[in-house]
């Protein structure tokens, strides 16, 4: 909100919105998926059989022992990763199962 109006930007209002209605991760979630292979890159894509975003949570279900490896080693990373590729906040923690 801008100081000193009651104005509010587009995007402020339509993330309250978004907000109150419960979908603001579920918006998350579809773009974190729309993202994923430019995100990891094309063979950890491959090998991510199905990925939740539950309360800045992601939850990643990994289909090769190896990659879950390295990636549950690179964890700060990757969350770092997929909140500079949005722009804010998505992803506060990672579960690889």
């Amino acid at each position: 909100m801008k100081k000193g109006s009651n104005q509010e930007s587009l995007k402020e209002v339509i993330d309250r919105y978004l907000e109150s209605l419960k979908m603001k991760d579920k918006l998350s979630a579809m773009d974190l998926k729309k993202e994923w292979s430019n995100i990891v890159g094309p063979s950890i894509a491959k090998h991510t059989t199905s990925m939740f975003l539950q309360k800045q949570v992601l939850i990643l279900r990994i289909d090769s022992s190896i990659i879950k490896n390295e990636l549950s080693m690179a964890k700060s990373k990757l969350v770092e990763s997929i909140n500079n590729h949005f722009s804010k906040e998505v992803v506060k923690e990672i579960v690889l199962k």
